[in-house]
């Protein structure tokens, strides 16, 4: 990589968005599962090497570099690469005025039907050194390797943002009370209490801003070993919490400091061992370790908690939280490659492109809405499907002389409100691991992305309609597969808008850090203006927030969709029919 004369990062011919110069030089690594229009044909003795030579070749020649020519599908590459060398040897020969790195002007054979055509050509960039390209295909490590560390990075999302799609079970239990700690009989309203997981869920996606830089640095195992040891202490800590600002400090700001911590570092490593076949599947299956997460420590929490109490079941939850993140850590196995330098200047660079600041603000909006159902969906199954109260609700769970119909009746409600946040996660689990694998297949995920978004704008509204428990486990399932798109395409997208940058943790961490920003504004908000809401509609403004900030992040998704695929098809365009560059082995 280098610095332009505006102060722009080039890496292999390419600036940082990743858009094509002229006289550039850089490498392919598409197959033709990316492309399906691309016909694979290997080198027949009639064939001449194309006319077309890249400006820059005689610069490599005099740093000691050779030229490289192959094809996709032949059998022995090296032997094709002698062949089309002797050709071009030939050619010289046949022009003896032509000089490495001009245009060969006159053909080799007079046949000219049999010139390979340019989309024929594969163009490799090969070195004896590992590039500094994160997507090069010579940091993809042998199978089993690379699968491991998949497992690995999903077991950091089970415990970072599987945990904070987890507090829903944990709020109902601080609103009850007989419970210990009661949050409510402290003078603490239900949006109060609702700031804890606000709060931790923002953490989670803000401190990416920290993580990301300190990834691209090298510091990885100095970013997840103490994290790791950590957020098992804030278990600890919370089980013997008994005032609003202890479980703030210990549920709300230290689990999220240290999810945020996780977080970043456990995408950005997965680009260091998949290639564009895998990534994107690769990818989903991290992403699902949330909503397993989200469904286990729920059942974990809930089933402990009435044999064991608070405290303990608190513990036994931290216990699990240590010994999947230590099994993590000891699994994981980054690859050593040098340093990236993260500037202030490098990332002024990287904010001043119109489509990655629409990226930005489209993770803003979006995120102000995406968890507003996963805050309401259990109280919203009471209040609304089951018609009761929120306060006799309480005050029944609390009563000790109902009946045993009455007990029995609660007990039903209870349970199919809690069971709302596992089919939210179940649904989720799917969302993120079948959009990711389609992206592997060609599927543009800027495409997906901005249909899943749409159909969640959509879904909001009909959500004010739902009153029937069919069909709200109907808008569950499909709510919570569109979020899970949502939740694992953003990182896929971004390496199509700015593919050549080394700072990748670096950039993604400034989107989840806007996202973050969204969830801390967004929920809290929806939560207020649900006060103004009629008797008949008391979700009306949190449905209508959600709906409205889906259309708006939408448009900005689509805006930056159009880039995508701009700046795509100029990288495959540019480079048909270019000659490879190899460094010699040292």
């Amino acid at each position: 990589m280098k610095e332009t004369s505006d102060g722009n990062s080039t890496q292999n011919g390419l600036d940082d968005t990743g858009e094509v110069g002229p006289g550039h030089l850089q490498p392919i690594h598409h197959s033709s599962a990316s492309f399906p229009f691309h016909r694979q044909m290997a080198p027949s003795p009639d064939t001449i090497i194309p006319t077309r030579v890249p400006e820059q070749l005689g610069r490599h020649k005099s740093q000691g570099q050779k030229l490289e020519i192959i094809t996709e599908d032949s059998a022995d590459p090296a032997g094709s690469s002698a062949f089309l060398k002797d050709k071009m040897s030939n050619a010289r020969e046949a022009n003896p005025n032509s000089r490495r790195g001009q245009t060969i002007k006159e053909p080799v054979s007079p046949d000219t039907s049999s010139v390979i055509p340019k989309d024929e050509v594969i163009i490799r960039l090969n070195s004896s050194e590992t590039q500094s390209n994160h997507w090069s295909s010579s940091t993809i490590k042998e199978s089993r390797q690379r699968w491991v560390q998949a497992f690995a990075c999903s077991l950091f999302f089970m415990n970072n943002w599987g945990l904070s799609s987890s507090f829903g079970v944990y709020q109902a239990y601080y609103q009850l009370p007989n419970a210990s700690p009661s949050l409510s009989t402290q003078g603490h309203s239900p949006s109060t209490i609702s700031w804890i997981g606000t709060t931790q869920a923002a953490l989670t996606l803000i401190i990416g801003i920290l993580s990301g830089p300190l990834f691209d640095k090298g510091f990885f195992y100095c970013i997840i070993v103490p994290a790791s040891a950590l957020m098992s202490g804030t278990f600890m800590a919370l089980s013997v919490s008994t005032k609003y600002w202890h479980i703030l400090l210990a549920q709300g700001v230290l689990q999220g400091v240290c999810s945020g911590m996780l977080y970043i570092p456990s995408i950005a490593i997965i680009p260091h061992y998949f290639n564009d076949r895998e990534r994107g599947r690769a990818l989903g299956l991290v992403t699902a370790g949330a909503p397993i997460g989200g469904m286990v420590y729920p059942i974990v929490f809930r089933s402990l908690i009435e044999r064991h109490g608070f405290a303990w079941a608190t513990r036994i939850v931290g216990f699990i939280v240590l010994g999947t993140l230590g099994g993590a850590c000891l699994l994981l196995k980054p690859i050593v490659r040098p340093k990236e330098q993260v500037s202030l200047r490098s990332v002024g660079n990287m904010v001043k492109d119109a489509p990655y600041l629409s990226f930005l603000a489209a993770a803003f909006l979006l995120f102000c809405a995406m968890l507003v159902p996963y805050v309401f969906c259990a109280t919203y199954s009471v209040t609304v499907i089951d018609g009761i109260s929120m306060t006799t609700f309480y005050e029944d769970s609390d009563a000790r002389n109902i009946s045993l119909d009455a007990a029995n009746s609660l007990s039903a409600v209870r349970d199919r409100a809690f069971y709302t946040v596992i089919i939210l996660n179940g649904a989720n689990f799917f969302g993120r691991l079948v959009p990711a694998s389609l992206s592997d297949l060609g599927f543009p995920s800027e495409i997906m992305l901005g249909i899943s978004t749409l159909v969640m704008g959509v879904l909001s509204f009909l959500w004010i309609l739902i009153t029937t428990r069919a069909w709200y486990t109907a808008f569950l399932v499909a709510y919570g597969f569109a979020s899970g798109t949502l939740s694992t395409l953003p990182p896929i997208a971004l390496r199509d808008l700015r593919p050549n940058t080394n700072l990748f943790a670096t950039s993604i961490g400034i989107v989840y850090l806007c996202a973050g920003l969204g969830i801390l504004v967004g929920t809290p908000v929806a939560a207020l203006l649900n006060k103004y809401s009629s008797v008949s509609y008391p979700y009306l403004a949190s449905q209508v927030w959600v709906g409205g900030f889906m259309f708006t992040g939408t448009v900005c998704v689509f805006y930056s969709g159009i880039y995508i695929q701009r700046r795509r098809r100029s990288r495959f365009v540019s480079n048909i029919g270019l000659f490879a560059i190899e460094s010699p082995p040292t």
